[in-house]
């Protein structure tokens, strides 16, 4: 089993390798930090409930606070493992006195699977994009795969990793060509704080393909705090 899943690995790592612009000789390199909240609540028994996403970003090798993300997002759940999403970001730069420059409009299907211990999330995701400076809106397709993997004898304590791809779809500046736009590759380990309070942080490595000539690989510390409430039926008799 573990075999025939390093073959897949490995084989996804030369797509990647072979799907880099071939132009592009050398990449710039940055530090970043990450802290990222998320939320999720449910509106309607387990079928249908809220979510919502903060992360401010430092970036500049850790030296300016920009851009800041907000997200929101509706969650139908038409069974345990299956869930359907509708989205919506607003991505701000502070560079210049809270400038909005993007908005996104996302659609998102996730699948949970369980071999023995370890936990697997797939998840689509189709964006899109309205940028600020940009007349007609770009489209783009993320796709990832997560596992987690409880260690310890209470299984609080569990490791985690991610490997997130994105491309773009259509070509909307000489700057944002369709191919192959980022890849995300995560890994660090994570705490249950309690049954409804996960804290993760650990280390991610970026590969962004900014278009002509004009690439980077961007080394990130990344901390999220996820609070997921379930759906509790209330209790009419005492």
């Amino acid at each position: 089993m573990s075999l025939n899943i390093l073959k897949v690995y490995l084989l996804f790592l030369s797509f990647l390798f072979f799907t880099l612009p071939s132009e592009a000789k050398d990449f710039d390199k940055e530090l970043t930090l990450w802290p990222t909240v998320s939320v999720q609540a449910p509106l309607y028994k387990d079928k249908l409930s809220v979510y919502g996403y903060w992360q401010p970003t430092i970036t500049q090798n850790i030296k300016e606070l920009t851009p800041w993300v907000f997200r929101g997002a509706l969650i139908y759940t038409p069974r345990k493992n299956l869930n359907l999403w509708l989205g919506y970001d607003q991505h701000y730069s502070f560079d210049s006195v809270d400038q909005l420059i993007e908005q996104r409009a996302w659609q998102q299907i996730t699948y949970d699977q369980k071999i023995k211990k370890l936990q697997v999330n797939h998840r689509i995701r189709l964006e899109d994009r309205f940028l600020k400076r940009e007349k007609q809106p770009a489209f783009r397709l993320r796709l990832r795969n997560r596992a987690t993997y409880p260690i310890g004898k209470n299984k609080k304590w569990y490791i985690a990793s991610n490997n997130e791809l994105l491309l773009n779809l259509t070509s909307s500046s000489p700057n944002r060509r369709a191919g192959f736009s980022e890849d995300r590759i995560f890994i660090g380990l994570g705490r249950k704080l309690n049954k409804y309070v996960n804290l993760e942080g650990g280390y991610q490595a970026s590969f962004v393909n900014f278009g002509i000539n004009s690439n980077l690989i961007r080394h990130s510390f990344v901390t999220n705090l996820s609070i997921n409430l379930p759906y509790e039926p209330k209790i009419l008799k005492k």
